[in-house]
């Protein structure tokens, strides 16, 4: 039997608008966009009626290609965005190529000036960040985005969490958090016990409202080693523009130098140099495809004495020259990260 409930409190009191505009932005996300209407359906479901309805919009106005290559169809282009509905910009890859258009940020800004809720999910925060609406805020991104994000838009508070609600802008580092972002977005604006109602209908364990789940990287062993390991890497993370000598980490540590790089060959069969230069190369990778650092800028960022140091380091790792890997395409080389390191880079996708 379906339990048929009716939201608690005045409809639209919340943040979402009883109509909700997706604006797809090229290479979006199929998935982050199901995650995002799902719970609407289900809302009307269980309701017996059409508490919410929503609409696809692109830039143009024509059908727009997700990341797994198929087209949608949408009902209208930017110029038929509506400043008084809730508007999630969705974009995943080529953020950088798509959503720095001034008449995006414009007709953003307008929303936001309106008390419109505003969502960027996963790179659809660029264009909320270039738009100057995230300013001072807080922001989820995916750990993919989020170095280039800080680099592009110092200004903005970026987190390490699913999903933020800051006032009247809300963020999500995409994938399974969009989930997340809108059934809390539901339970601030219908209740709570409707969002745990379309959260069990999903089988999904909905954990309450204002709680943006922590994207934590997890570490492969338990017990000391892991704890050393983390601190280790939390070293290397944090001085990728000046990368501290080995003996000097092991010295950190306070452990020797032979057992550092046994810790690093026991969890990733690599030494903690080789681990350490894959960070810099990771990192070099995002900012190279998310962000306009000229190649020398980036060599720097990621620690590289010379360009040509760097350019000879990366070609070797991704097949390609870091002069030609500067958009993030679904073409481009692509990293990978075993054992849950985030960040590390091991093989290019050649």
């Amino acid at each position: 039997m379906i339990q048929r409930l009716a939201p608690e409190g005045a409809p639209d009191k919340g943040l979402l608008s009883a109509e909700i505009q997706f604006l797809l932005m090229p290479r979006f996300s199929t998935l982050g966009l199901a995650l995002l209407s799902e719970p609407l359906f289900l809302v009307n479901w269980l309701l017996g009626r059409d508490r919410y309805s929503w609409c696809l919009l692109s830039m143009d106005g024509a059908p727009v290609r997700s990341s797994d290559g198929q087209f949608h169809q949408v009902s209208g282009g930017l110029t038929d965005i509506r400043s008084d509905r809730a508007t999630f910009v969705l974009a995943s890859f080529e953020a950088k190529a798509h959503c720095r258009a001034p008449e995006l940020a414009a007709v953003l800004r307008e929303a936001a000036y309106r008390g419109t809720m505003l969502s960027g999910v996963e790179t659809g925060s660029e264009a909320l960040a270039h738009a100057g609406l995230l300013d001072g805020r807080r922001v989820a991104a995916h750990w993919d985005a989020a170095s280039a994000l800080s680099e592009n838009y110092p200004e903005i508070d970026i987190r390490p969490t699913a999903f933020e609600i800051d006032g009247r802008i809300a963020t999500s580092a995409g994938a399974l958090a969009n989930l997340d972002l809108m059934l809390n977005l539901i339970a601030e604006t219908d209740g709570q016990a409707l969002a745990e109602q379309a959260a069990g209908h999903l089988l999904h364990h909905h954990s309450g409202i204002g709680t943006g789940l922590r994207v934590a990287t997890p570490m492969p062993r338990e017990g000391v080693m892991n704890a050393r390991i983390q601190k280790a890497v939390r070293i290397m993370e944090e001085t990728l523009e000046e990368p501290v000598p080995v003996p000097d980490l092991a010295r950190r540590l306070q452990i020797s130098q032979r057992q550092i790089e046994r810790d690093f060959r026991t969890v990733y069969g690599m030494s903690p140099s080789q681990f350490y230069r894959q960070l810099r190369l990771n990192l070099a990778h995002r900012l190279l495809q998310q962000t306009n650092l000229s190649v020398t800028e980036v060599a720097v960022s990621a620690g590289f004495g010379s360009a040509e140091h760097f350019s000879r380091a990366y070609s070797a790792e991704f097949g390609i020259p870091p002069s030609r890997d500067r958009l993030q395409s679904t073409d481009a080389p692509v990293s990978w990260m075993p054992n849950g390191a985030h960040n590390l880079t091991l093989r290019p996708n050649r």
